[in-house]
């Protein structure tokens, strides 16, 4: 289904428009589908990226700062998601012994085996994207988005 009979209009200002809310709209149907696909783990989207983020640290804790900051979502609440993680036994959350400000989260056994077991079910997603979109075309977007990224961070460099 294309974006013109989703939002019912085929008016957009020009193709940049067309491709910011084809954006938005995307990322909404991704997050749907992955909270769907979540739901026999009883994880959200963005409790499995910090799963994901901690099983990249192959048993080493990470302080909470550093999940944050690699978070997919910046405005996720990391804190309260690794707290709802550790109440259902996915993480550890301890106090450094060497900064006391610092809290260390890490994986549990049963953390690793979740993020795992959901990973097979969320390569399916990934694996139906890839065929949708051949790898050069992928790769013009990714410097279309870069772009946008860097003219971003341009200007808040310039306010």
């Amino acid at each position: 289904m294309h974006l013109a009979e989703v939002l019912q209009t085929s008016k957009f200002r020009n193709e940049q428009h067309q491709l910011l809310l084809y954006l938005l709209y995307t990322r909404s149907v991704v997050h749907l589908e992955q909270k769907r696909r979540l739901k026999p783990w009883n994880i959200t989207p963005e409790q499995y990226n910090i799963l994901r983020i901690l099983r990249g640290q192959f048993g080493k804790p990470m302080a909470l700062n550093d999940l944050t900051c690699r978070m997919i979502d910046p405005t996720s609440n990391a804190s309260r998601l690794v707290e709802k993680l550790r109440a259902k036994g996915l993480v550890t959350r301890k106090a450094s012994r060497l900064d006391r400000r610092r809290v260390d989260v890490a994986l549990t056994p049963a953390g690793t085996q979740c993020v795992e077991s959901a990973t097979a079910q969320l390569l399916e997603l990934e694996r139906m994207f890839e065929a949708a979109i051949p790898e050069a075309l992928a790769a013009e977007m990714n410097q279309a988005l870069d772009a946008f990224h860097d003219a971003r961070l341009d200007t808040e460099k310039a306010n």
